[in-house]
């Protein structure tokens, strides 16, 4: 469903990224790793058409992302941003409606279809009960997951999440990497940035492994989650340890000496 190859993209006069290449089917998960300021965010930017002066290749079910016009775009991509302030008062179902607007056309409003496929992205991630709800008055991991209904009720195919379990708490972390799990199984295309080395191992299907703007590892998961990588990765001594017959991969920094 989407492929990149030897993406390159330049801001400010510095490389931020420096021949990326990596492909993601229908039904599976991505999970993109890297330090702080290693280019995730603008990768997701490159994705997402936001990024006018890349080198190299996008391709959306064989198409070329600079082929397709803003609205179908939307048509085949959704993002999911890590938190979200809102000048005004929405509910949550005002909220979950906005990732219709590539549905209707720009002086109308959100007509019956929209409102089923609403009502349907809230039931798939079981806040209907918040419908009604003023946005800014529930939890962070209702907030998340309100915007994971805003982008499954885009009705696109592919996935992209800035970060989706930050600043959640461990049972909204596994809530929302088990709602990704079963999206996945329903048929999307899911692509996630994350700092946690032993979540990505346990929920993806792939990993991409950023440093210093270009890749580190790409493949499988135990494939790119072994001790020498992530010490490269991160610049710290660490073990990998494998529990459950390598089904979970744990990482734990060894004691400073």
């Amino acid at each position: 469903m989407i492929q990149v190859s030897h993406l390159s993209c330049d801001l400010g006069g510095r490389r931020v990224l420096s021949d990326i290449s990596f492909s993601l089917e229908k039904g599976q998960l991505l999970s993109v790793l890297g330090p702080n300021g290693v280019g995730k965010s603008t990768l997701f930017r490159c994705l997402l058409g936001l990024v006018a002066h890349c080198q190299g290749t996008i391709l959306l079910d064989g198409t070329a992302i600079e082929q397709l016009s803003p609205r179908q775009q939307a048509q085949k991509i959704a993002y999911v941003p890590q938190r979200q302030s809102v000048a005004f008062h929405y509910t949550i179902q005002e909220m979950v409606l906005m990732g219709t607007a590539a549905q209707h056309s720009l002086y109308t409003s959100p007509g019956p279809a929209q409102l089923e496929h609403a009502t349907q992205a809230l039931n798939q991630v079981g806040i209907s009960h918040l419908a009604t709800r003023m946005y800014h008055q529930i939890s962070g991991g209702e907030q998340q997951l309100t915007l994971i209904a805003r982008a499954l009720a885009q009705q696109a195919p592919i996935l992209i999440l800035d970060e989706p379990v930050s600043n959640l708490d461990y049972g909204n972390q596994m809530r929302i990497l088990r709602l990704m799990q079963n999206l996945t199984q329903q048929g999307y295309a899911v692509i996630q940035s994350t700092h946690h080395p032993d979540q990505a191992y346990q929920f993806s299907h792939k990993i991409l492994a950023l440093k210093d703007g270009s890749v580190l590892a790409y493949g499988r998961p135990q494939e790119v989650i072994t001790s020498q990588q992530m010490e490269q990765l991160y610049n710290i001594s660490v073990q990998v340890l494998s529990l459950q017959e390598d089904h979970i991969r744990i990482c734990i920094p060894n004691p400073m000496q």
